[in-house]
């Protein structure tokens, strides 16, 4: 998702990228993410290759930004191809600097624990 334009998120922080389309139809699918994402603190999207899992988490995910006042993260595990790099990836996506002698995943958790944010983890 390099190179996509970036817009902020409704609550006003985030690293969503910005459609370069318009979105059509699902509005079900979005209805019921957006009334799982309520209770819930884990929320998966499942389904085959190609069918839009993605554009309807952002799209999902930009509907509810209002509910997370630290913001909407976008976190692209595409290029990742080592899952001990999957804590780091998530830090730089929100900003968490990997300095000092603490583990990132700790500042990670501390950042993430004083925060009521949505983190949207692709692929």
């Amino acid at each position: 998702m390099s190179e996509t334009p970036v817009t902020v998120a409704a609550s006003g922080t985030g690293n969503l990228p910005a459609p370069l389309t318009t979105f059509i139809g699902r509005r079900r699918d979005i209805a019921e993410i957006r009334r799982l994402l309520r209770p819930a603190r884990l929320l998966t999207l499942t389904g085959p290759d190609g069918i839009g899992k993605t554009r309807l988490a952002l799209e999902a995910a930009t509907a509810v930004g209002h509910a997370f006042p630290d913001g909407v993260w976008l976190v692209d595990l595409a290029p990742v191809l080592d899952p001990k790099a999957v804590v780091g990836a998530t830090a730089a996506a929100l900003g968490v600097r990997d300095v000092g002698s603490s583990p990132v995943v700790e500042k990670l958790a501390a950042h993430l624990s004083r925060r009521h944010a949505l983190i949207v983890l692709d692929n």
